[in-house]
């Protein structure tokens, strides 16, 4: 391939449908459990999460790659997913707040989340303009149906404003930390 703007509109790897095969694996499986667990089917912003994850995944692999460049930037903000689930399993199982453990995975879910998710915003959004800039050529040898173009724009907004909501918790609780470390000293 040339590495034309076209080549990322229509990436056809091997590697990539199978992430997203993974992906939506994973966004199913946790999708289920979020539905059969009372405690966690009052949280409608982690399914919502889920599903647009999904639906986008889906769309991509139904239409064979297109525009998977923006599914696999968006793959890279689950490198901070583990550091959540941790997070998660340390207060369920009643880990003191003050332990090392707690703040160290906190320290860490809040740095991967605010790089992986955060900063990549820019970026992201720079790329999806320029693909759908590139597809109003009249060139181009295929242009991704509106439908799927107005989904992608809703959904990565809502996910980017669910990403933007929970990092600004996550940033509350990490000062909240350092403010209980400055008074005990």
């Amino acid at each position: 391939q040339d590495g034309s703007i076209e080549d990322y509109l229509h990436l056809n790897s091997r590697l990539g449908f199978f992430i997203m095969q993974i992906s939506n694996g994973y966004f199913i499986a946790d999708a289920v459990v979020i539905l059969m667990s009372t405690h966690l089917r009052k949280d409608r912003f982690m399914l919502l999460h889920h599903l647009s994850g999904l639906v986008s995944d889906s769309l991509c692999l139904v239409y064979q790659g297109r525009w998977m460049i923006l599914i696999l930037l968006r793959s890279i903000s689950e490198i901070s997913t583990p550091f959540v689930n941790v997070r998660w399993i340390l207060s369920k199982t009643n880990t003191p707040k003050s332990s090392l453990l707690f703040i160290f995975n906190g320290l860490a879910m809040t740095l991967s989340f605010l790089v992986s998710r955060i900063v990549m915003i820019p970026f992201f959004w720079y790329c999806l303009l320029r693909i759908l800039h590139a597809e109003m050529d009249p060139n181009i040898s295929v242009v991704t149906p509106l439908y799927i173009k107005i989904w992608v724009v809703i959904a990565y907004i809502l996910l980017d404003l669910l990403n933007i909501f929970w990092a600004s918790k996550m940033i509350k609780g990490f000062f909240k930390v350092i403010k209980g470390f400055q008074r005990r000293d």
